[in-house]
């Protein structure tokens, strides 16, 4: 667990102290109360999306492409008839 979970304590505690310097302990009661409650909300999902940007716990933190492997070819070539 390297910092997963750091992303979304900072994301929650930066929605929290922008939403508290713009209105303090007051619930929004205008169209810029309504803005600061909703660029808060956006900064705290921000953390919370950011942790899963990145699959911090895995084993595997970055996912490696395989190509795929056709079993056999799509199209058959037909050998010709004379036999070259």
């Amino acid at each position: 667990m390297n910092g997963s979970w750091k992303t979304s304590v900072i994301g929650i505690v930066g929605g929290m102290v922008n939403y508290f310097v713009a209105l303090g302990p007051n619930l929004p009661a205008d169209g810029k109360g309504w803005g600061v409650a909703l660029v808060s909300a956006f900064l705290a999902a921000l953390g919370l999306a950011s942790k899963d940007a990145n699959v911090s716990n895995s084993t595997h933190p970055s996912a490696i492409a395989q190509p795929v492997i056709a079993k056999e070819p799509a199209i058959m070539a037909v050998p010709p008839a004379d036999g070259q």
